[in-house]
């Protein structure tokens, strides 16, 4: 836990106290609607958010406004963050006074939070780890029996087990909510939309392309140590129209130009018994009847 002072980057003397939990089991970081709404932060949009707590199966959909505050730190420049508006973070935690003095050598106006204060605390900042990395500064001390310190730009924060001033014999167990965000962006659901889109367009030509895949296949075989591959005929097959009055109209026209020269007309007459006789052309016995 760590305090800290939060403001409106929009107007600075809206200023609050708060407790920050530093907490990288959650994606995202969040700030509670009445602190937002102490601080009169504006809503910079709303995001879409899917919350799984601790001990539940299933997320909750909840829609969030996106708020932007700063943070006096400790030494150095303030600290802005965009967080996530939600009406509660977790139940005010249980606080006992500490002994500084006997882990290490720092000084209360190093710390994050006072040691010295019993009793709940509610927090009303949550840091996550999208910008939890932005508030610590690498450095950390160890004692030899107890707690660690960890050095951020609002102060030293101390954790792990520590002597209290409360003599109690009974197991004492905090649990605080772990938050686990599905958060979809904005770019990737409307590139998930226009995939699905050009899914549906490309139906047809999907179904088209896959058929001629298949049919490449069956219509290829391996032979004699080489490939070979048939026409891709057309299925179904279309009858194709004959061109008889087209020739008959020709033929008329033909013929009444080769009238007016018998040497010309002589010499066709030539080249077709020619053909006759070489079996080149035939008769066709039938011209009504198809014979492909």
């Amino acid at each position: 836990m760590a305090s800290a002072v939060a403001f409106n980057p929009r107007n600075v003397q809206r200023r609050e106290k708060v407790h920050v939990i530093l907490d990288t089991g959650s994606q995202r970081s969040y700030i509670t609607e009445r602190m937002r709404d102490r601080l009169a932060l504006r809503p910079l949009g709303q995001q879409d958010i899917s919350i799984l707590a601790f001990g539940s199966r299933e997320g909750q959909a909840q829609s969030c406004d996106l708020v932007k505050i700063g943070l006096e730190t400790k030494s150095g420049p303030k600290l802005e963050l965009k967080l996530l508006s939600v009406p509660h973070i977790c139940e005010p935690l249980s606080s006992s006074a500490v002994h500084l003095e006997k882990y290490f050598a720092l000084q209360d106006s190093d710390l994050a939070d006072t040691l010295t204060y019993t009793g709940p605390i509610e927090p009303q900042i949550l840091i996550g780890s999208d910008q939890y990395w932005n508030i610590l500064t690498g450095e950390i001390v160890r004692s030899e029996k107890g707690p660690v310190a960890v050095h951020t730009r609002l102060g030293w924060v101390i954790s792990g087990p520590v002597e209290t001033d409360i003599c109690d014999t009974k197991p004492t167990s905090l649990v605080t909510h772990i938050l686990k965000v599905d958060l979809e962006p904005e770019n990737k659901r409307l590139d998930n939309q226009l995939k699905r889109f050009w899914e549906l367009e490309a139906l047809g030509i999907a179904d088209k392309e896959d058929f001629v895949h298949d049919q490449f296949k069956e219509i290829v075989a391996f032979k004699h140590g080489r490939y070979e591959v048939s026409l891709p005929w057309k299925n179904p097959y279309v009858t194709l129209p004959d061109n008889l009055e087209l020739g008959m109209r020709r033929l008329k026209n033909l013929l009444k130009r080769l009238k007016q020269n018998p040497e010309l007309l002589k010499a066709y007459d030539t080249v077709i018994r020619d053909q006759l006789d070489r079996g080149i052309v035939e008769v066709v016995e039938n011209p009504l009847k198809a014979n492909m």
